[in-house]
């Protein structure tokens, strides 16, 4: 997914990925934890309900990420004086963090997902905001 070889594949199969709130039981006896990005685990964490369910359409599905300069990584245009009253697309294709969304979203609905990844870097020093946009297969009540 990344566009590269790894360079140790055998232990990818003996990793999991670090979110206590998807793999509690396996993190304990995990002897390599995954660090997962903050975008993938936000996305992730909202989504997964609805697809434990099988409430939403996993077809269409539109990840709208806003991250603040902390966690945007390293780089050229990263850092907070340069985000001053400025929102802009945030590696907007390819990005990193969808191959995990995807990888984790797919094994909780038990068959391949894909997903639309829309990150923008906006004016905030720490924070992510993430909404996810798809469609209900059912009509649902509030409670």
């Amino acid at each position: 997914w990344y566009g590269w070889t790894h360079p140790h594949p055998n232990y990818l199969g003996k990793s999991v990925f670090g979110v206590p709130e998807l793999h509690r039981e396996k993190i304990k006896d995990a002897k390599i934890v995954s660090c997962p990005g903050c975008m993938a685990v936000t996305a992730t964490l909202a989504l997964a309900p609805m697809i434990r369910e099988n409430i939403i359409d996993t077809k269409h599905i539109i990840v709208d990420s806003k991250i603040g300069s902390s966690g945007a990584g390293a780089g050229s245009g990263t850092s907070h004086a340069m985000r001053a009253g400025v929102i802009r697309p945030y590696k907007p294709s390819g990005h990193r963090h969808t191959g995990e969304i995807e990888q984790e979203l797919g094994e909780i609905a038990g068959e391949k997902i894909g997903v639309s990844m829309s990150p923008h870097a906006v004016d905030v020093v720490r924070g992510i905001l993430c909404t996810s946009h798809t469609f209900l297969k059912k009509d649902i009540e509030e409670k």
